[in-house]
């Protein structure tokens, strides 16, 4: 058996959250504003994160959402001291903004429609970590050591269609189909 880390480090994490919401015009516009703070004694790092969610009921039945928010994950204590360990990472950010459509159909059908775009930076990777096939055609195996990097970027976007039966002791249960687009960009060159 190979060991795949071997350290023994601590750290703490803390975090704040704090959400107002706002209900306007005779409760058909619903507004929730939040906010988080994060904090890595690991990397010394801190991160704040804004979220914003509307939604509108445009009539009984039939309600709109939009949402627009950041969220960041820091660097694993593996990324940080394991195997391929490299102390000096960011955490991963991530903006994702949402536009959804909600009919009730019934008194327990529901039709959701959703789009959404995910912009992804400062992801950890490092393409010496795999095994790889190199420009002139013979194979390398994964470098140990620091060679991770904040140097994947990307996207994920597409819509998702959802059929949903609620019952309190009858048929429950959804059904849906999505269709979505992926795509990441290594800033390293490799």
């Amino acid at each position: 058996m190979v060991p795949v880390a071997d350290f023994s480090k601590s750290a703490v994490e803390s975090g704040v959250y704090l959400q107002d919401t706002a209900k306007l015009l005779k409760d058909q516009l619903t507004l929730k504003l939040g906010a988080r703070w994060d904090h890595s004694s690991a990397t010394g790092q801190s991160v704040f994160l804004p979220r914003l969610d509307a939604s509108y009921a445009l009539r009984p039945g039939t309600q709109i959402a939009v949402a627009i928010g950041q969220t960041a994950q820091f660097p694993s204590m593996d990324n940080l001291y394991g195997k391929f360990g490299t102390p000096g990472l960011n955490a991963e950010r991530a903006t994702t903004a949402a536009l959804s459509l909600d009919q009730d159909l019934g008194d327990r059908w529901r039709l959701h429609t959703e789009l959404y775009e995910r912009n992804e930076s400062q992801l950890i990777y490092s393409p010496l970590t795999q095994f790889r096939l190199t420009s002139n055609g013979s194979y390398a195996i994964p470098t140990t050591g620091p060679v991770l990097t904040n140097g994947l970027s990307g996207y994920a976007r597409g819509v998702e269609i959802m059929l949903q039966r609620q019952s309190a002791n009858g048929f429950s249960g959804w059904l849906a189909i999505s269709r979505s687009q992926n795509r990441y960009t290594s800033e390293t060159g490799l």
